[in-house]
């Protein structure tokens, strides 16, 4: 019996929001008709979906993300995406911790010269597991922004997601919590081996040598481990919120605000001076009740007796200075010569 691929296609497209090229699908039908006989519309479909989700997308790309998710420091995004999960880890725990319990050794036992310029933190901290994604085409990070119970990092890589409705990317970091993602299940045979918990630790750590001697074990420590795809949604979901993105731009919208509130606050007073200058009047009368003019008259005597200029010229321009004899300067005109006649003075 044969199947129509394009129906096929349409099935995995409307049920499982699943792009698959014909190819693929084409030959993937062959080899269960091959494997299991007079097969019925239902357990083609169920076989087919079981073999896509063993697939590794990175042999098949089939893009389904937007092109712009990196370029764009915050944005909504929408829609239904199946993603891989290539690796996967937990960031809110020390990296050499973790790795210190996979391969089962005591750290108060180890040499401390021998251990990485990593504090290693005592304290409970709330989980947040970052998660690299991919569609086979574009790669993404995910980030656990709520607690998912039904995820973990010793969740098998390969396996598939799907992050549905509307969630925030910030450069090409989708902020994932329990509603907004659906575990699938899966597991790439390829990556469960190239991606163990302690091989992604240490190559975190940038350890080689640890890489190393784990590669030549084919990562033992960890292969039971990881690898239980069978994961089934919790519905307890403790609400522990650890980052509150929402102030954060709340205090930056306020930190803006405040910017333009005091740059409107210094256009206002260098408004004000301009003002003020503009409406100045040359004839406004200047008070000088404040200065002393014997006292100053005094100064002037000393400082020019000194000089060895005569007590004569001292009190001419002192007098002079107080009542100008030109009456018929203006008031402008009068506090030039006063200001040229102390200058005068002063020298």
């Amino acid at each position: 019996m044969t199947y129509d691929v394009n129906n096929l296609q349409t099935w995995l497209k409307h049920t499982h929001h699943v792009n698959v090229a014909n190819e693929w699908l084409r030959q993937t039908v062959v080899d269960i008709q091959s494997e299991i006989r007079n097969c019925t519309l239902s357990r083609i479909q169920d076989e087919v979906w079981k073999k896509w989700l063993s697939a590794d997308l990175h042999l098949f790309p089939n893009s389904c993300l937007p092109k712009d998710l990196k370029s764009k420091t915050k944005q909504v995004v929408s829609g239904n995406f199946v993603l891989q999960i290539d690796e996967i880890r937990d960031i809110s725990q020390s990296c050499y911790s973790q790795l210190m319990k996979i391969t089962n050794q005591d750290e108060q036992n180890l040499d401390m010269a021998e251990k990485p310029n990593e504090p290693i933190k005592k304290d409970k901290i709330t989980r947040v597991l970052k998660i690299n994604l991919s569609d086979g085409v574009e790669n993404v990070i995910g980030m656990e922004y709520k607690p998912i119970s039904f995820l973990n990092n010793l969740i098998a890589p390969g396996s598939k997601i799907c992050i549905h409705g509307h969630f925030i990317c910030r450069l090409g970091t989708f902020l994932l919590t329990r509603d907004n993602v659906r575990f699938l299940g899966g597991g790439v045979q390829l990556l469960k081996e190239e991606n163990t918990q302690d091989k992604v630790l240490a190559r975190a750590l940038g350890n080689d040598e640890i890489l190393l001697r784990l590669s030549g074990n084919n990562g033992q420590n960890s292969e039971n481990r990881n690898g239980n795809a069978n994961i089934e949604p919790i519905d307890y979901f403790a609400d522990d919120d650890f980052i509150d993105y929402d102030e954060i731009d709340r205090l930056e919208n306020l930190a803006i605000r405040n910017d333009a509130n005091s740059s409107i606050a210094t256009r206002n007073v260098n408004n004000d001076i301009n003002n003020q200058y503009n409406n100045y009047d040359e004839n406004d009368e200047f008070d000088d009740d404040f200065i002393d003019w014997e006292e100053l008259d005094k100064l002037e005597k000393l400082a020019m007796e000194k000089d060895g200029k005569s007590t004569t010229a001292i009190a001419t321009t002192a007098t002079e200075s107080r009542n100008p004899k030109n009456t018929n300067c203006s008031t402008a005109d009068k506090r030039k010569i006063q200001h040229r006649q102390a200058q005068t003075t002063a020298i």
